[in-house]
């Protein structure tokens, strides 16, 4: 969450460079250890790397997901926006949900006391769906990835859990697709996909 100034060169056709403010994150999977940087680019300055990336850009082909995560947004009626996570000691934690597919589930927090989740921890949690048109899924599942990034509004560290889905029951499954078919027509049916 530090901030830093950096400069980057664009390696394209045409060499450019820029330089602007950033925030450091870190990321750790069952694998390895990474720091990233979040731009904190002026708007002018961002469409024209946007420009560059879509005109000399490429889309990696090494590692393409079976499903697109689902954005959780609070426009769209059926999306879940919460979820209950089970702790090492029993208690009880809110997570607020990024996005869901059918494989898996991004969760985030400030909550301190999620720092006990790492890469390969196992949990339970609840998904809470949203109206009263759906029921709630309950899944075990591994934490395959956690990100830390400070949050610029509270100061406060966010920490992100990229979880797959290991064990639901028949029904939950059942309930987990049924939510994504909802949330995948309302995205379809309002232009939005």
């Amino acid at each position: 969450g530090e901030s830093v100034q950096v400069t980057v060169d664009l390696l394209t056709k045409v060499r450019s460079r820029f330089t602007t403010q950033a925030r450091v994150t870190a990321e750790m999977t069952t694998d390895a250890s990474y720091l990233g940087m979040k731009f904190l680019m002026p708007a002018a300055e961002r469409e024209r790397l946007v420009a560059v990336i879509k005109q000399e850009g490429f889309c990696p082909t090494s590692y393409i997901r079976k499903y697109p995560r689902i954005p959780a947004t609070n426009s769209i009626p059926n999306m879940p926006l919460r979820a209950i996570v089970r702790d090492h000691q029993d208690s009880l934690l809110v997570f607020d949900i990024a996005n869901m597919s059918p494989n898996g589930i991004l969760l985030y927090t400030e909550n301190p006391r999620a720092s006990f989740f790492v890469p390969s921890s196992r949990l339970v949690a609840q998904v809470e769906p949203r109206g009263e048109m759906f029921q709630s899924f309950e899944f075990e599942g591994a934490v395959c990835r956690v990100m830390l990034d400070r949050n610029a509004e509270t100061g406060n560290m966010t920490r992100y859990l990229g979880i797959r889905f290991m064990r639901l029951t028949k029904t939950d499954k059942d309930n987990l697709l049924d939510i994504l078919r909802a949330v995948l027509t309302n995205l379809t049916t309002s232009g939005r996909l």
